[in-house]
Formats: structure tokens, C-alpha cells, sequence
């Protein structure tokens, strides 16, 4: 008998033995478990009520008085009398518009055109007759020789007129003082009448162009107060001066001008920043809003999770309203509660999470 309980015992020893271990050996990884949390970002429900955040948008300084320079006849660039960024002044010569040949020699005024040519010549003979016409009625005055000279005076004049409005347009003259903010002609260059060579801003006076879409474009009226931030980060002010009713057909969008209300160092032609700060509140009394990233939305639910004793707690939710990336909910729980908007995507219910 004695010698049946002694391998008795021994069996019983290590069956003890053997659960005794398998158990250590679940507890360890379960205990190492709870001590690995997932780090996660928060935001209260109280945080939640209203969304502060700041609009960006990409705008044109311009000045306030703009002359956009366009040729006014066919025929080849000469002379370019102007560099971008330079100042100009009301009535100097930008641009010399001729016509290139290898057999013509320049007329009177220094041009090859064959039209300015024709016009001097047309003005020469026109002078020639007048002063003819002259003569003859100091000779005699009469009635036949004053109309002659009248006649050759007008004819004089409208050929006075017509080589003066040809020199005019191809002698291109700055019709505003200012700075060239864009220059389109080179030396050489072949142009077309209509064709845009260059722009002149007035500096003194600026304004600031930019567009917004539909759901921005009731945050802005006339007089609100915006930041402008040049290419160095420096920061100044404006207030909104100028808001188009109607939006871009092709862009679908609205035109809107600022004012600098301050001096600053921005140059017509730059383009900048402008920055607003906007407050939006929930469309349903009661809902919060929140990072869209922050819900998971699948087939059959939507769901996100909150901070619940260091564990993270599944909760179903209906989204109301998605505007942009914001999404519009109702949970009905406390001001205090912990929403998780960041760190989400891999969580389960009952993770333990560690607020960063």
C-alpha cells in the first residue's frame, strides 16, 4: 500500500506542479499586457461645443490704380525702355513697335515702317500744297484762293493727325506713373495688336485680391479685420474692403478685396497669405464637433471612442452633419468626457490607452 501512494503522490505533485506554471505563465503576458497602453490624443466634449480654427488663403497684391500696357499695332519690338520691378513715369517710352526690312532705311522719324513712310510722304506733300496755296492768295485774294487755302490747311492738319497717330501707336508711352509689376516683351520680340507687354501698379495705394468657396464666403464682410502674411512670415493688418456678390463661373468661387490698414513692406505683384480666425458652432442644438479622422464609419455603424478608466470605450454614434473634414454629432454624455481623435484607427474596445 505504502508503496501505491508514494507514485501516488509523486503524480499529484506534479500535476500541482504543471498547473501551477501554466498558470504563471497566462498571468505574465496578461500583467505585461496592461502595462503596454497606446498612446492616444484627446478632446472633451466641452472642447467640442464650438471649432476655433484659422483659414489660409493664397492672395495677389495689387495696386489700387493698375495700367495694363497693350500693343496697338502689328510689327516687331525695337526698343524696350523698361525692366520689371523699375519705376516709370506718366508719358516716358516703354516700347518702340517697327516694322523689320532689309531695304528700307528709317523715314523722318527714325522709323523703316513703310506706313509711317507713306504718312510722311503724304504730310510733305501736304505741307508743299498748303504753302503753295499760301502764296497764291498773298497774291491775290480772292474768293478762288482762300478756298484753296483752306482746303490744303485741312488737308495739312488730317495728315498732321493721321502720321501722329501712327508715330502714337507704335511708340508706346506709360499712361500712369509707377512700377512695372509685369513685363511680357523682350527685344525682337514679334507682337500682334492687342498683345498685353507690361503692367504698371501705383505702390502708394494697395489692395489684396483673393477668392473663397461657398462655405467660406459667409465668414467675411465688409469691414472685418484680416492678417496679411508676406514670404518672411512678417504679419500685418487689413480689413475686408470689397466682396463680389456673384462667383466665378469657371472657378465657382467669390472675388474679395482688403485694404492694408497699416504700413507694410508688401510689393504690387507678390503674392501672400491671408489669414482669418473663425468660430463654428454645431447647425443642431445639442451636437458637438469633430475631427472626421475621429469616427470610424462603416456599413453597419459608426463609432468612435472615449477615455474610460485608462481603457478605451467603443461608442456608437449618428453623425448629423459633415462639412469639410468636421463632422457634427451628438453623444449625451458629460462635458468632461475624453473623445479620442487621435491614435484611433488601431484601437479596440477595452485597449488600455495612455493620454499624450
Amino acid at each position: 500500500m505504502k508503496k501505491i501512494l508514494i507514485p501516488l503522490v509523486l503524480v499529484l505533485a506534479l500535476i500541482a506542479f504543471w498547473g501551477y506554471k501554466k498558470t504563471n505563465s497566462q498571468a505574465v503576458p496578461a500583467a505585461q499586457e496592461e502595462k503596454t497602453a497606446l498612446p492616444v490624443g484627446v478632446q472633451t466634449i466641452g472642447d467640442s461645443i464650438t471649432l476655433k480654427k484659422t483659414l489660409l488663403f493664397p492672395a495677389t497684391v495689387m495696386g489700387k490704380d493698375e495700367a495694363t500696357i497693350t500693343a496697338r499695332t502689328d510689327g516687331t519690338v525695337t526698343n524696350v525702355n523698361f525692366d520689371l520691378g523699375k519705376n516709370v513715369s506718366q508719358g516716358q517710352t516703354l516700347v518702340k513697335i517697327d516694322s523689320i526690312g532689309n531695304n528700307s532705311e528709317p523715314g523722318k522719324n527714325n522709323f523703316q515702317s513703310a506706313q509711317i513712310q507713306e504718312l510722311e510722304q503724304a504730310m510733305r506733300i501736304a505741307k508743299e500744297s498748303l504753302v503753295l496755296a499760301q502764296n497764291n492768295y498773298k497774291k491775290s485774294d480772292s474768293f478762288a484762293n482762300r478756298s484753296a487755302r483752306d482746303i490744303a490747311k485741312r488737308q495739312y492738319e488730317d495728315a498732321q493727325i493721321a502720321l501722329s497717330g501712327a508715330l502714337d501707336a507704335r511708340l508706346i508711352v506709360a499712361p500712369i506713373s509707377g512700377v512695372i509689376v509685369s513685363k511680357n516683351v523682350s527685344l525682337g520680340d514679334s507682337v500682334s495688336t492687342g498683345a498685353v507687354l507690361a503692367t504698371i501698379s501705383q505702390n502708394s495705394q494697395l489692395k489684396i485680391q483673393f477668392f473663397v468657396d461657398q462655405q467660406q464666403f459667409s465668414h467675411f464682410s465688409l469691414g472685418l479685420p484680416v492678417s496679411l502674411i508676406d514670404n518672411n512670415n512678417e504679419t500685418s493688418l487689413a480689413k475686408i474692403t470689397n466682396i463680389s456678390p456673384q462667383a466665378d463661373s469657371t472657378t465657382k468661387k467669390f472675388l474679395i478685396e482688403a485694404a492694408p490698414a497699416e504700413k507694410n513692406k508688401l510689393l504690387s505683384g507678390t503674392v501672400i497669405n491671408v489669414s482669418l480666425d473663425v468660430t463654428e458652432n454645431p447647425q443642431k442644438a445639442g451636437d458637438i464637433l469633430l475631427p472626421l479622422s475621429a469616427i470610424t464609419v462603416g456599413q453597419n455603424e459608426s463609432y468612435l471612442f472615449v477615455v474610460d478608466n485608462g481603457k478605451a470605450k467603443k461608442i456608437n454614434v449618428q453623425i448629423d452633419n459633415i462639412s469639410g473634414e468636421i463632422a457634427e454629432v451628438n453623444l449625451g454624455l458629460p462635458e468632461n468626457t475624453q473623445i479620442i481623435i487621435s491614435g484611433n484607427k488601431s484601437l479596440k474596445d477595452g485597449d488600455v490607452v495612455e493620454v499624450k
